[in-house]
């Protein structure tokens, strides 16, 4: 099953989506998107509901996890 999680940054603002295989992701964990980009979770909260938009799991802010090599998922705790 593929979880959507919609991404926004410090503003609130929307960024884009991200769709996982893993349900459970917390604060501090870094995936890299479709284009490359390494990000940190940095907080996450309930998706706004819209008829407007599709249906996410939940929002995540998320900011740049810095420069260098790309992460495909690593996960803050491992369980």
């Amino acid at each position: 099953m593929a979880f959507r999680h919609e991404l926004s940054d410090g503003h609130g603002s929307y960024t884009g989506t991200f769709v996982s295989e893993v349900e459970r992701w917390q604060v501090g964990d870094v995936f890299t998107t479709g284009d490359g980009r390494a990000l940190r979770i940095t907080a996450i909260s309930a998706s706004e509901k819209s008829i407007d938009r599709p249906a996410y799991t939940d929002r995540w802010n998320v900011e740049a996890a810095g420069s260098g090599g790309f992460v495909t998922a690593e996960r803050a705790d491992p369980t």
